[in-house]
């Protein structure tokens, strides 16, 4: 999301005092508020988008999910009040918005509802994390690479805020290792626990690392990268054992040069 939750309350309690102030301008169409409201000041310049959110969502008349998914299908606009409505959805009406997503896709129109989801899955109260099998068909249906990449690393970081990520980490196996979408989320999801919860990011290692399993030695090699954007700490305790692999096993050599590299400009920078 563009701004925080605390930052959307503040612009929408602005827009509802212009509101109270100036009620017809909910009878106008959005563009004409956008021009209406534009005094050149940087807080209208947020605020206004607030207002158009409020006069758009007029049009919704049932917060059923199948009739919110059909109102916003109907949009064909992608700018901020994509996101301001989501917020809307989301924090004022307490809509799941990746239920409502997940919803979308069974009756082939996610792609639809994107705009209005993406900005807010990380900051959702529920994770969904049990139905990830879902979201990774979801996703590899997407067309757009950016919206793609971005709800990968929304849903990530939801998943890692609510500590849910043993179900997907555990679950990556052999299956999965040639889905791409699959490969990104627990990519993301390693990401995300190294900048958040290190001892949890090296215990996921380790167990990736070590496994048999061929693909989680694959990701381990990521993650070992990954964990050197911050120390050099598990790169070192385990170097006797990567350096083992490395000479035996050429892919996981091509792996891991990433991660040699990095250690060299990290203990590199650490001399200076």
């Amino acid at each position: 999301m563009t701004y925080t939750i605390d930052r959307m309350k503040d612009i929408f309690a602005a827009a509802d005092d212009i509101i109270a102030e100036r009620p017809q301008l909910l009878e106008k169409k959005t563009d004409d508020i956008f021009n209406i409201l534009d005094d050149g000041t940087g807080n209208m310049t947020v605020t206004r988008w607030a207002v158009m959110t409020r006069a758009l969502m007029r049009g919704l008349t049932s917060y059923a999910i199948d009739d919110i998914i059909s109102f916003l299908a109907d949009i064909s606009d992608n700018s901020l009040i994509c996101e301001f409505t989501g917020y809307v959805l989301q924090n004022e009406k307490d809509i799941d918005m990746l239920d409502l997503l997940m919803t979308a896709y069974a009756g082939g129109r996610a792609e639809k509802v994107l705009p209005f989801v993406i900005p807010c899955v990380s900051s959702g109260n529920e994770c969904h994390a049990a139905e990830y099998i879902t979201m990774v068909r979801l996703l590899n249906d997407i067309k757009n690479v950016g919206d793609r990449s971005r709800l990968v690393c929304e849903y990530a970081a939801l998943i890692e805020k609510h500590c849910q990520e043993d179900v997907i980490l555990s679950g990556y196996t052999e299956e999965y290792c040639s889905n791409t979408e699959m490969q990104q989320l627990v990519w993301q999801l390693g990401c995300a626990l190294y900048k958040n919860r290190h001892d949890d990011a090296i215990k996921w290692t380790d167990m990736y690392v070590y496994s048999d399993d061929r693909s989680r030695q694959l990701m381990g090699a990521d993650f070992i990268y990954r964990g050197l954007m911050y120390n050099t700490e598990y790169f070192e305790h385990n170097f006797q054992y990567i350096d083992d692999i490395v000479v035996k096993d050429e892919e996981m050599w091509e792996k891991l040069i990433p991660a040699y590299t990095q250690y060299l400009l990290y203990d590199k920078a650490q001399c200076r």
